[in-house]
């Protein structure tokens, strides 16, 4: 076995050689922000047409690239400034429903991943908690609920639905007080970012609900979710 060459990157070490530049980010934050309440506009517009077939797609299209830059601030590599990524992830994090917390786990997901044995030990990192003997040591009952969930219409439309809409709403408070310092953030750090997102999250629906877009965008939003779930839970803990 070949031991790592010695000059092997460190993650930090990567993001920092290719971070974007301030230029760069704005032109891409102008786009995408003219793009995103182009969407919203739309929507509206057409909330009463059968055009609204095409809308709602397209809005979670741009839902889906708000959570790919929400994702880019949270490693700080969208900006060159850590605390303009914050604000970023933060109000991304708003329009998708995910609290800034949520880098806590990806973090870890990329220190740990493919290692169930991790110093952490972290299960959220696999989509395989068990493997084929734990499986036949089930009893039918067990086995009867395994299956279940892991059926593809239930796996692909309940989960989404509790990760983004119930699970962001408090997890990193809990999971603070489970495994606290191996959590990298303070309790009330978490707190306030927990805070921010449900306020966010409520007067953004809020927002839709005025507009009579409320359905439509939660339509758009679980598109978009399932879309994230397939990219970033699914392809990439594979792939990575």
């Amino acid at each position: 076995m070949q031991s790592p060459p010695e000059n092997k990157m460190k993650e930090s070490e990567l993001f920092m050689k290719y971070k974007t530049s301030y230029k760069s980010a704005f032109l891409d934050f102008s786009l995408h922000t003219f793009l995103f309440f182009s969407s919203l506009y739309l929507l509206w517009l057409f909330r009463t047409s059968w055009l609204c077939v095409f809308t709602i797609p397209h809005l979670a299209l741009v839902l889906h690239r708000n959570y790919v830059v929400f994702h880019d601030c949270g490693h700080n590599s969208y900006t060159p400034n850590k605390t303009l990524n914050y604000i970023l992830a933060t109000y991304y994090g708003i329009t998708t429903f995910t609290s800034s917390n949520w880098i806590l786990d990806h973090h870890t997901h990329h220190l740990t991943n493919g290692n169930i044995e991790n110093e952490y030990k972290f299960k959220f990192n696999e989509l395989l908690y068990y493997n084929a003997n734990q499986y036949k040591q089930f009893n039918h009952f067990q086995r009867q609920i395994f299956t279940f969930f892991h059926t593809p219409i239930i796996f692909f439309s309940v989960f989404p639905i509790l990760y983004f809409f119930v699970i962001q709403r408090f997890i990193y408070f809990i999971k603070k007080l489970k495994y606290k310092q191996k959590i990298n953030s303070s309790l009330s750090t978490i707190c306030i970012n927990h805070f921010l997102n449900n306020i966010g999250s409520f007067y953004l629906l809020r927002t839709m609900y005025k507009n009579n877009i409320l359905v439509f965008y939660l339509f758009s939003s679980f598109i978009g979710f399932l879309i994230n779930f397939l990219l970033f839970f699914i392809a990439l803990f594979y792939l990575q």
